[in-house]
């Protein structure tokens, strides 16, 4: 790939700067871009030579600059790194908010390549690396094109509220049409009582309740329950066909209708063609929701003032009744969430297969070493830190991330939410770590290593029989210079990605420009960056040879779950150690990685049984169904009468 000549780029835009007596915003203002102050100080840190622009962001404004200087077409985009403006139209006409992964993608000599052979190459890009490379991709891109949703842009930002502020406000409209709309006060007003009472240490005076959320779970639960009450609110005639429920309208209330759940089931029966564990999910919820004593629906029969008739699903009538007996009402939709568990649990299907997108891994003999060429592959192409650090910075990070997956095999929660404690300090109390709900990174100078420390009540199955409430801890082991790693990632690069913004104290970091913006990652974001470096150094691409694994598609991280647990069946046969290396139960390996050992586990019991045909029984003969397998086991080839 051509390395960027930065100097030469600032050198020439300085030049043409200068001798026009244009500052960064009057030139904007000359080429037609507003100047804002964003992209003044852009323009001014490439004519110092700091940065260079941004491939889904500049382009346009460098193929500005050309033709109002004058210059040939091409010249500055050649300098920087850019392709020609020709072909970036025509990619970014393809791929408009992907152009960083298809750039990378892209061979040195895409621009003299023919019509047909570009062609070829985006459409390998299409299948292999954007989104939607799988079938249920496919099926996600296009059912996702017709939004909806309430948010809750109010709520604190611990239960994902401010997420929604900024940008996207503008996009807010209060009415039916379908699209995502800002919760009214009422419903916020209930939203907030559910969280306050299901994330707080205790319940309020008065209530009870089954169980308390993290603010994780809680983030969850707004999304889910604001995709429900934006499938109500849409509109009947578009084409989301809900139920065009005025939002003034909305309420918790409406749970308790039998029909509502009935019409909900139907619909999303629909649309997949088949029930899936979210439904499964939903009515569990609505079960807790009016579970006597402890059900929060319940506990509030004054939601039943606020309920309003619903064409074809609630009548005047029905409303009548709830608010006469609330108590009959909520055992009455109990009763029906229990029958309709039993009735869809035997019948509903996985939406996908997880395993889709590594399954060259998983199939390989050794799943562990082939998955580990993408850190050898990162490691290969660590930009160079002097020339592009911040680059390197996001490098660093990600190879971190990957170790870090591997060693541990914890989820991605715990990864992300992973607080550090610098060497010279005190680490956390583990009270305060249980209170946070997090776990740590320390230094311990006496036996010399970094110990992770997480307690069980910050792991989701922190209370199953594997961690029976103690914590899990580990030292990270000092093998291929990690130790090294870190230090550098903790004294250069994690400064560099903070870049000023508050540093919120968890290990890894996001790198952000704006101090206005947390710098902790959430969820989505870290999914994000995994995603990316599976795409930038997993995937084997044939057009630029780089990449490490063939037929490999983009992923999150918790596959690295999958790729321990098939690994360690794979090579030990153990599911005790399967178990340990993702934290997990000896039922749910069986359950999820069985399926990779059909041919071990035969070739294993044959290989008992055939002990008996050996002489003085000492003796096993390796069992193989193809004579040119067991040939390479060491065996010899027998005919089929000969085997029982």
């Amino acid at each position: 790939m051509r390395k960027w000549n930065l100097n030469r780029f600032a050198v020439a835009l300085d030049i043409c700067m200068a001798a026009s007596g244009h500052s960064a915003s009057s030139l904007l203002a000359a080429i037609g871009k507003e100047p804002n102050y964003n992209t003044a100080y852009a323009m001014q840190c490439w004519r110092r030579g700091k940065t260079r622009p941004r491939v889904n962001k500049h382009v346009e404004v460098v193929d500005r600059i050309e033709k109002y200087f004058n210059l040939p077409e091409g010249r500055l985009t050649y300098l920087v790194g850019l392709r020609s403006t020709k072909q970036y139209r025509k990619v970014k006409d393809v791929y408009p908010q992907l152009l960083q992964i298809v750039r990378w993608h892209l061979p040195d000599d895409y621009d003299q390549r023919s019509e047909a052979e570009r062609r070829e190459i985006l459409s390998w890009i299409s299948r292999n690396v954007l989104p939607g490379s799988t079938d249920f991709g496919k099926y996600q891109s296009v059912n996702s094109k017709d939004k909806f949703s309430v948010v809750f842009p109010t709520l604190p930002r611990q239960w994902g509220g401010h997420k929604w502020m900024g940008t996207i406000w503008h996009k807010f409209r209060e009415d039916n049409s379908g699209c995502t709309v800002v919760a009214p006060a009422e419903l916020v007003h209930e939203m907030r009582d559910i969280l306050a009472m299901k994330t707080a240490l205790l319940p309020p005076k008065g209530y009870r309740r089954s169980g308390r959320w993290a603010d994780t779970t809680a983030q969850t639960h707004v999304k889910r329950y604001g995709t429900i009450f934006g499938l109500l609110a849409a509109d009947p005639n578009g084409a989301i066909g809900g139920l065009g429920i005025p939002t003034a309208n909305l309420t918790f209330g409406l749970f308790v209708f039998p029909d509502f759940w009935d019409w909900y089931l139907a619909w999303y029966e629909k649309k997949r063609g088949f029930f899936t564990s979210s439904d499964l999910s939903a009515l569990y919820e609505l079960k807790g929701f009016v579970r006597k004593r402890t059900g929060w629906i319940r506990q509030h029969p004054e939601l039943g003032r606020k309920l309003r008739p619903v064409k074809g699903l609630v009548t005047p009538t029905d409303i009548a009744r709830v608010r006469s007996d609330w108590d009959g009402a909520c055992d009455k939709v109990f009763e029906y969430a229990v029958d309709r568990v039993h009735e869809i649990a035997p019948h509903h299907r996985i939406h996908r297969d997880p395993f889709i997108p590594i399954m060259p891994v998983l199939t390989a003999n050794n799943p562990l070493r082939e998955y580990k060429k993408i850190g050898d592959e990162l490691l290969r192409r660590m930009p160079n830190e002097r020339k592009h650090p911040m680059q390197a910075a996001t490098a660093v990070r990600a190879y971190l991330m990957f170790r870090f997956s591997i060693h541990l095999g914890s989820r991605q929660r715990n990864l992300r939410e992973l607080l550090i404690c610098m060497p010279g300090h005190k680490p956390r109390e583990t009270r305060e770590l249980e209170l946070l709900r997090r776990g740590e990174l320390r230094w311990l100078p006496d036996p010399g290593i970094w110990q992770v420390f997480i307690p069980a009540i910050a792991i989701k199955n922190g209370h199953s029989a594997f961690f029976r409430g103690r914590p899990f801890t580990m030292a990270l082991p000092n093998i291929a210079q990690l130790y090294e790693w870190i230090d550098r990632y903790l004294t250069k690069h994690r400064p560099r990605l903070l870049n000023g913004v508050k540093d919120p104290g968890t290990f890894f970091v996001r790198a952000l420009w704006d101090t206005r913006f947390d710098a902790e990652h959430n969820t989505n974001s870290f999914h994000q960056c995994w995603r990316d470096m599976i795409v930038r150094y997993g995937i084997f691409n044939p057009y630029t040879n780089r990449g490490a694994i063939k037929g490999l598609l983009p992923h999150g991280p918790h596959v690295v779950r999958d790729v321990l647990a098939t690994h360690l069946l794979k090579t030990t046969g153990s599911y005790e150690l399967a178990s340990f290396a993702i934290q997990d139960s000896l039922e749910a390996v069986m359950k999820h990685y069985a399926r990779f050992l059909p041919h071990e586990k035969v070739a294993r019991a044959a290989e008992e049984v055939n002990k008996v045909w050996c002489r003085g029984g000492s003796r096993a003969v390796p069992y193989h169904s193809d004579p040119a397998l067991l040939m390479q086991a060491g065996g010899s080839w027998r005919p089929k009468r000969n085997l029982v």
